[in-house]
């Protein structure tokens, strides 16, 4: 099964790492930064290190130190430490200090 993973500076079908922290841009959840935990498929699973996942529930709405997944399909990697360009956050909402114009 070929991985849809987008994963900012790596080949197309490179998969998240296990134990990596990396910045998420999620259709639904929204921008902010998760240490990996699981990888299966087209789902990820990982600790919100930084920010907050968002939802359309305010229950299900995960801050720093909590479990989130996100599907493949809906979201961009970007490594931590990563200099390559970045592409606009969907919520339209600066992801780090520097990157608002």
């Amino acid at each position: 099964m070929a991985s849809d993973w987008k994963i900012a500076g790596e080949p197309d079908g490179s998969v998240p790492k296990v134990g990596a922290v990396y910045e998420v841009r999620n259709q639904r959840k929204g921008t902010f930064w998760m240490k990996v935990t699981k990888v299966w498929g087209e789902w990820l699973t990982g600790e919100v290190v930084e920010g907050v996942a968002l939802a359309a529930m305010h229950y299900n709405v995960v801050e720093e130190g909590g479990e989130v997944t996100v599907r493949c399909g809906h979201s961009y990697l970007i490594p931590a430490g990563d200099p390559s360009p970045r592409p606009a956050p969907s919520d339209g909402a600066p992801s780090r200090e520097g990157d608002a114009k």
